[in-house]
């Protein structure tokens, strides 16, 4: 197996509401990423190195939370629609709610 075919897969995070949550491996470089730029952004106010790196990291983990919510608000829409949801994937950049099929219209 190639690195970037490595770098594509996905691993299962949790199951909600029955509904697989995967989480794509190039994330954990955004979660690193993201960590580090918003734990030096506050390092100029907070002295302490372990105290703007933990607060980095737990500003990232709320932002991917809020992502992960999100996915499920449309999950569970899809759910009340008739729909069948296959799996919500966290990509490094966003998430995705996957469908078996699309809705009719655009206001289910």
């Amino acid at each position: 197996m190639r690195l970037f075919d490595f770098l594509k897969k996905q691993f299962l995070l949790a199951h909600v509401s029955g509904i697989p949550v995967r989480i794509d491996y190039r994330w954990f470089f955004v979660l690193a990423l993201m960590s580090w730029i918003t734990a030096s952004s506050i390092n100029t106010l907070v002295e302490n190195v372990l105290a703007s790196f933990i607060f980095g990291l737990l500003t990232t983990l709320v932002f991917f939370v809020s992502i992960l919510i999100h996915e499920y608000a449309h999950a569970v829409i899809a759910r009340m629609e008739g729909m069948k949801v296959l799996e919500i994937v966290l990509h490094p950049f966003g998430g995705l709610a996957r469908l078996k099929r699309e809705p009719d219209t655009p206001r289910a």
